[in-house]
């Protein structure tokens, strides 16, 4: 929805309205989510979907022996090879990661082989067999770059290199195969959480004093109060919320469900532990290391997406940082929304300066729905920074920055159950009314590789 026909549609849903009421509110996400095409309701407390990580066929290669390099001494790939040549149409034998994206009949090169002389070469070859046990793949060379100086096996320093696949080569008059790949995308879940803000209670005797109680001046800022309370406590579920299932015990006496929807930190912190084996919800990365506490600033962790204490960072930390907000997006406009605390933005601003970088101010009445969000535009595309309240307020939050694809994070209610006031919830024998706003609902957090939690952000050198 642009921000010129929002006060036409306004009062689409009560979220809505409170946004546009409040535009400066302590709910920015919920209010930018309120604008979105409406999500399908939901018949089921529990949200499933469908997510696929689509990457180009490539592996790494894999250690054999401790201390020793990838190439193995035959397609077993039990025992290290030595340092030794290899020419033109020699086989050798690769240990790896994971074989499941190689084939036979591939065209693989192999990045930056250490050799024994202290040199790099790409070494290309061609998969002749695949040991999908053992992880090994049988190759024939195409290429003599090992033909005259070996590849360095004795150390560890080629384990981890990139093998890519850059093509496939089938002989005249062959046949095809039957070592195709299908695999099923991954299946995400969340569940509906039941959000209650009661209004009152007002004494029966209250109620009987002056006009109609609706149309009362305390009743409304009642009202007022009640939603900005109820729009900043799913807020705060959106971001921090933990998801899980458990039971409480009703004011009937009666045990009964609750659910906790999780939030955008929860599936970051999923994505970073990678896999069930790791401790993980989902299998995000199958087979892969726990980023969770990995140091951040190293190469192997580009994958990391919740960043802690980062401190004062480098110019070129900095630039890699951006770099790994743009590995991957939802479309094709490359603008990511960060919202952060008041003195990260000071720290951006303060960059900008001193690197002569203009900051755009979009214009609250044309493009950013009377929120003030400011651009800054980077060569892997364009940040909009906006002040989040909730952190500004929170001494432990301030240095604190949230990179979101907006275009990966829906808003689902149960059906009926959108935001909504209802009114005398109190007992039929109560001397005293209540009312309360009431919402079921919960998050769809999509590909948390396309957003990325940094805390501590305190300064970036020049």
């Amino acid at each position: 929805m642009t921000t010129s026909n929002l006060a036409t549609n306004r009062a689409n849903n009560a979220r809505r309205k409170v946004f546009y009421d409040y535009p400066t509110g302590k709910f920015p996400l919920m209010g930018l989510l309120s604008l979105m095409d409406d999500e399908e309701e939901l018949t089921d407390y529990e949200l499933g979907w469908y997510e696929e990580k689509w990457k180009s066929a490539r592996d790494l290669t894999a250690i054999i022996e401790s201390g020793k390099g990838p190439f193995a001494t035959s397609a077993a790939g039990t025992a290290a090879a030595a340092n030794a040549t290899a020419a033109v149409g020699a086989t050798i034998y690769v240990k790896l990661v994971n074989a499941d994206d190689i084939r036979v009949r591939d065209v693989i090169m192999i990045k930056d082989v250490l050799r024994t002389d202290a040199t790099t070469a790409n070494v290309t070859g061609w998969v002749t067999a695949i040991d999908d046990t053992a992880n090994v793949a049988t190759v024939k060379l195409l290429d003599a770059s090992l033909a005259s100086v070996g590849a360095s096996n004795q150390v560890t320093t080629n384990n981890g290199k990139y093998v890519t696949v850059i093509g496939t080569a089938t002989g005249e008059g062959d046949r095809s195969r039957s070592d195709g790949r299908s695999t099923e995308p991954l299946k995400l879940t969340n569940v509906t959480q039941i959000f209650r803000t009661v209004l009152g209670p007002w004494t029966g005797s209250a109620l009987k004093m002056g006009q109609q109680w609706d149309s009362k001046p305390k009743y409304f800022k009642d009202c007022k109060d009640g939603s900005l309370r109820h729009m900043t406590s799913m807020e705060k579920a959106l971001l921090f919320g933990v998801k899980r299932e458990t039971t409480t015990t009703n004011a009937d006496g009666d045990s009964v469900p609750v659910r906790f929807a999780g939030g955008i930190r929860w599936y970051l912190e999923q994505w970073d532990k990678g896999n069930t084996a790791n401790g993980g919800a989902y299998d995000y990365r199958p087979g892969e290391s726990d980023l969770s506490s990995a140091t951040w600033t190293s190469s192997s962790s580009e994958d990391k997406r919740v960043l802690t204490n980062v401190g004062t960072v480098t110019k070129s930390n900095w630039d890699e940082l951006i770099r790994r907000m743009f590995m991957s997006q939802s479309d094709s406009t490359y603008e990511k929304l960060v919202v952060c605390g008041d003195k990260t933005l000071a720290v951006i601003n303060d960059y900008a300066n001193r690197n002569s970088l203009t900051m755009h101010e979009l214009s609250p009445k044309e493009d950013s729905y009377g929120m003030q969000i400011k651009r800054l535009n980077t060569i892997h595309g364009d940040l909009l920074f906006k002040t989040h309240p909730l952190f500004k307020e929170d001494p432990s939050m301030q240095n604190t920055m949230v990179v979101l694809d907006a275009g990966d994070l829906k808003y689902h209610n149960m059906e009926g159950r959108d935001t909504e006031l209802l009114k005398n919830r109190q007992a039929r024998d109560a001397d005293y009314r209540k009312d309360e706003w009431l919402t079921e609902c919960t998050f769809e957090i999509r590909m948390p590789r396309r957003h990325m939690w940094i805390d501590g952000l305190t300064g970036i050198l020049s």
